[in-house]
């Protein structure tokens, strides 16, 4: 879509309100027979060789449903549930603000939420390869729900980028994203959630989240370690 676009705009059965915020791909949108408010992602980006109707077939509590894949005068896109709420990374920032942390069972529900998205997500195909905080949204009825999966690699995953700071060790940044790339994704992102800040990882090892407050059962801190360990076959087996 050119820069400048002007809103209301139709594509299809669909009308584009606005981008949803500040994003470029993500639109606020409604279709012209239900009226119904919908986010309606652009995927100029996504390989033409994808077939994305597969995911208007995954129906999961913590993965933000996609209703609609299509492309209408060479514009493809596909069509998602709105999910009214906040992304994780913003709750994470403005805690950071206020010199504040999530509790620690707080923290973990959001992680065993997010982490039974991932399992039904890679066990239908569906590769994230780029899961970080702002993919992670938390609704105001109390639901944790997975955006992204499917658009940046469906069935056949192929190379991405991932931000550094939670790329999995053992993968090098050229190398295809895996299952084990998002199970590792969702420790860190636990990790961060534990302990207040990001994750940074030394040349071979992670430190414990509990080093960086109090509160964090010792069991639980090691089950964060192994997780987050540099190779797979050293880590918690996926669920544990």
């Amino acid at each position: 879509m050119a820069t400048g676009a002007r809103y209301p705009r139709t594509l299809g059965r669909y009308i584009l309100i606005g981008p949803l915020a500040g994003s470029r791909a993500v639109h606020l949108a409604t279709n012209t027979e239900e009226h119904a408010a919908l986010a309606l992602r652009l995927l100029d980006s996504t390989p033409p060789e994808i077939d994305l109707r597969p995911l208007c077939e995954r129906d999961h509590a913590n993965l933000v449903r996609v209703l609609d894949a299509d492309r209408v005068m060479g514009e493809r896109f596909s069509v998602e549930e709105l999910v009214a709420g906040r992304d994780l990374a913003t709750l994470l920032s403005r805690l950071r603000e206020l010199d504040k942390q999530l509790p620690v069972e707080l923290a973990l529900l959001v992680g065993r939420e997010a982490l039974q998205g991932v399992i039904a997500a890679n066990a239908g195909g569906s590769i994230h390869g780029a899961l970080d905080a702002s993919q992670i949204l938390l609704s105001w009825s109390g639901r944790v729900k997975l955006n992204g999966f499917g658009f940046a690699r469906v069935a056949t995953p192929g190379p991405c980028v991932p931000p550094e700071r939670i790329s999995t060790p053992e993968k090098p940044i050229s190398a295809p994203a895996t299952a084990a790339s998002d199970e590792w994704a969702i420790a860190a992102i636990v990790w961060e959630l534990l302990a207040g800040k990001p994750l940074a990882i030394a040349a071979d090892q992670v430190e414990r989240p509990g080093l960086h407050r109090k509160g964090v059962p010792f069991t639980l801190d090691e089950l964060i370690e192994q997780a987050l360990r540099p190779t797979r076959e050293e880590r918690l087996a996926v669920g544990d």
